[in-house]
């Protein structure tokens, strides 16, 4: 069974049990500048690991740009 949640504004599945880290590294962003917000609140990186998504979960991520 899978779980869906919107991830910046888009609804993806992904397996029961997965971490914040796992959705970033599905769509490629562990390595990046980016900022995560789940479910309103902002997320510190040491967390990913630590946070499981659930059914209906809300996801933005935002990647820093640098610019001058």
């Amino acid at each position: 069974m899978d779980l869906v949640v919107l991830l910046n504004g888009k609804e993806i599945q992904f397996p029961l049990n997965t971490t914040i880290y796992e959705l970033l590294d599905s769509i490629k962003c562990t390595n990046k500048r980016i900022a995560v917000e789940h479910n309103g609140k902002t997320i510190h990186k040491n967390e990913y690991n630590n946070i499981i998504l659930q059914n209906n979960d809300l996801i933005e991520v935002v990647t820093a740009v640098g610019g001058g």
